[in-house]
């Protein structure tokens, strides 16, 4: 048998062509297999590699471990780079370092962070603390506590507004959806069907809802963008629930029919179809097509009606 083992105390090449370069008490233990150095790594499949370390496993066939202490490679040319207590499972799985971090699937990948986990086929989590990606081909940059549910979906980064809990992290639910940022923001519903409300988008701030095909929230806090189509800029504790209706910011804001408009102000109301209020405060543009350019308590209540301002 054609093993070789360079050095080092209580260490096993038994497989043809096996190497153990060094260290204590490492194994190479099937054809082709190699361990560098360290100690207690064990390569236990055909054309496995253990840099070095310590505790190391490498058993998927051409699977490779750089170095670190108690990694897992177990599936066909999975890579663990480093760190500590990192697993890689899937086909083509790869962990760049870090701590208690998972590739569950084929071509998945998690670069570094703490108890990261992507868990989709091509998905990825480049880092952070305690995120999932476990959509088809799903990323979460890094963050903290950040769940990427669906197929293709995206979060930037942010996490849980409230460090611990869970419920303030990001979530997308929905295929497609984005989240670029922020603390308890959602992209999708929570209906247990991904591609229910696809396309959803959050830009970031806090605790932020984009729940509708194409809606989008760009920030700020508290708003929700409910209708298909439907944006908000910003601002806080804004609602556009009308097809392709708008708020620009402001607070407590509605929009409630197709194409209505808020632009800004203070708990103006955008109640009827095309309507528009463009600012001020407790304004009301009920009818069709109707106007309230501003001011205060202002109605415009008609088909075509118009307020310019005042009060």
């Amino acid at each position: 048998m054609r093993s070789t083992v360079g050095g080092g105390r209580a260490n096993n090449a038994s497989g043809e062509l096996s190497t153990v370069a060094g260290g204590f008490i490492n194994s190479a233990s099937i054809d082709f297999s190699t361990v560098g150095g360290g100690q207690s790594n064990v390569a236990s499949r055909s054309n496995s590699t253990i840099a070095g370390g310590s505790g190391n496993a490498a058993s998927g066939l051409t699977s490779t471990i750089g170095g670190g202490n108690s990694n897992t490679a177990s599936a066909t040319m999975s890579t663990v780079g480093g760190g500590r207590l990192n697993i890689a499972s899937g086909t083509n799985s790869t962990v760049g370092g870090g701590s208690t971090n998972t590739a569950l699937s084929k071509d998945s990948t998690v670069g570094g962070g703490r108890t990261n986990q992507a868990a989709a086929e091509r998905s990825t989590v480049g880092g952070g603390d305690q995120n999932t990606a476990s959509g088809l081909a799903s990323a979460v940059g890094g963050g903290l506590g950040n769940q990427a549910m669906a197929s293709f979906s995206t979060i930037a980064g942010g996490g849980q507004s409230t460090p611990g809990d869970p419920q303030t992290a990001n979530l997308v639910f929905d295929d497609y959806g984005t989240i670029g940022g922020g603390g308890g923001n959602t992209a999708g519903s929570d209906d247990a069907d991904p591609t229910s409300n696809t396309y959803a988008t959050v830009g970031g701030g806090l605790g932020n809802v984009a729940s509708r095909f194409f809606s989008t929230v760009g920030g700020g806090h508290l708003n929700t963008g409910s209708g298909f189509n439907s944006t908000i800029s910003g601002g806080i504790g804004n609602i556009a629930s009308g097809l392709d209706s708008t708020i620009g910011g402001g607070n407590g804001n509605t929009s409630s029919e197709r194409t209505s408009t808020v632009a800004g102000g203070l708990q103006n109301r955008a109640s009827g179809a095309n309507s528009t209020i463009g600012g001020g405060f407790n304004n009301r543009s009920s009818g069709e097509s109707s106007t309230v350019g501003g001011g205060i308590e202002n109605v415009a209540s008609g088909i075509f009606a118009t307020v310019p301002g005042g009060r």
